[in-house]
């Protein structure tokens, strides 16, 4: 069964991770196109979420998912 309060925690934790994170600017330029996803790949910790977490404060209005987190093991395609 999907647990709606994990999930929802997940965010929440989220949110404040964000929130209390020092992000160090990257030189990474990324050209976004509207209404379509974007990918950032690449090796192990070379700053991908650090990145992402940087968008994300740039425009609250993002959402990242890690999809390997607990609160997601029970989704289905």
């Amino acid at each position: 069964m999907f647990e709606k309060e994990f999930v929802v925690q997940y965010f929440k934790d989220f949110l404040e991770r964000v929130e209390k994170e020092k992000i160090i600017p990257r030189e990474l330029e990324v050209s976004f196109i509207p209404k379509k996803s974007t990918a950032i790949v690449g090796p192990r910790r070379s700053g991908k979420t650090f990145f992402l977490l940087s968008k994300f404060k740039e425009n609250p209005n993002s959402i990242y998912i890690d999809l390997e987190h607990s609160a997601f093991k029970n989704l289905h395609s």
